[in-house]
């Protein structure tokens, strides 16, 4: 029977570390309680502000839509007198634009001995001679002899084929540009090749 009192000592002392424990549990649960008590109360009053915010932007955004309102309200009586004026108006029947007629053939120049290169620039006689020495070019070969823009190059070759001073061969893409045989014949005697 001694070991009842020890016994008996020893569960009293088990009850009070457990209790202990336990007590401690229960503080940090509540101190962790107080702090997510915290924490929501400031998420809820955050929530609270942004929601008195919106509720201010539509307030403010409402009486201009009411502002706008009156003004529509406002002008439209004029504004659809103006829509029934211009509904009595009566049609113009309009005229297709015809397009005008570009050459599709070089024209041909009369070629004279003095007048072959005396209305040409430079560059245009240039780019003739280089035809008659080199044989057809394209215009993009002609552009990097010449040294001139893509675009300088392109007006040059159009002038020169609608003037009558080159043929185009349209069968090959790119086109291919060679002088007539007048301006060839011509070019030949001045130079004496």
């Amino acid at each position: 029977m001694t070991l009842t009192p020890y016994l008996l000592i020893f569960f009293t002392a088990v009850i009070m570390a457990a209790t202990v424990v336990f007590y401690k549990r229960i503080r940090g649960a509540q101190a962790n309680y107080e702090e997510s008590k915290d924490i929501v109360r400031s998420i809820s009053s955050s929530y609270r502000r942004q929601l008195e915010d919106q509720s201010q932007r539509i307030n403010a955004l409402a009486m201009r839509v009411d502002a706008i309102e009156g003004e529509i309200s406002k002008e439209l009586p004029g504004l659809i007198e103006k829509v029934e004026s211009i509904s009595k108006v009566k049609p113009v029947k309009i005229q297709p634009i015809k397009p005008a007629k570009t050459p599709e053939m070089a024209v041909p120049v009369a070629i004279t001995k003095e007048g072959v290169t005396s209305s040409l620039t430079e560059t245009e006689v240039s780019v003739l001679r280089t035809l008659t020495r080199k044989g057809p070019k394209t215009a993009s070969q002609i552009r990097s002899t010449i040294g001139r823009s893509r675009e300088h190059t392109a007006r040059l070759m159009k002038k020169l084929y609608v003037e009558g001073y080159i043929e185009r061969d349209t069968h090959r893409i790119p086109y291919r540009y060679r002088p007539t045989k007048d301006v060839k014949e011509l070019l030949k005697e001045k130079t004496g090749e």
